[in-house]
């Protein structure tokens, strides 16, 4: 059996030498973070899945509709560079 464990990007290396498996992260944090804070995670390995697809910011539909899909578009290229097979929306 494997454990992992839901964290902040910044919080994956600590989670990591804790003794978890792996680690789980927002998939919509992974657009914000600064070039050396992102290849620092890659390099880092293990981390298998994202949550949270979208920030609480994009509107998905209505008269308000974020261009979602760019959105998406961009965080799906992020979370296959770092190496994730499993993207949860919520």
């Amino acid at each position: 059996m494997r454990f992992g464990v839901c964290c902040s990007a910044s919080q994956v290396p600590e989670a990591l030498a804790a003794g978890f498996d792996c680690a789980e992260v927002a998939a919509a944090a992974l657009g914000d973070l600064e070039p050396d804070a992102f290849e620092a995670l890659r390099s880092v390995g293990r981390v298998e899945s994202t949550n949270l697809f979208f920030g609480g910011g994009v509107r998905l539909y209505g008269p308000d509709e974020t261009d979602w899909r760019s959105a998406a578009r961009r965080t799906i290229e992020a979370a296959a560079w770092l190496g994730v097979k499993t993207m949860v929306l919520g």
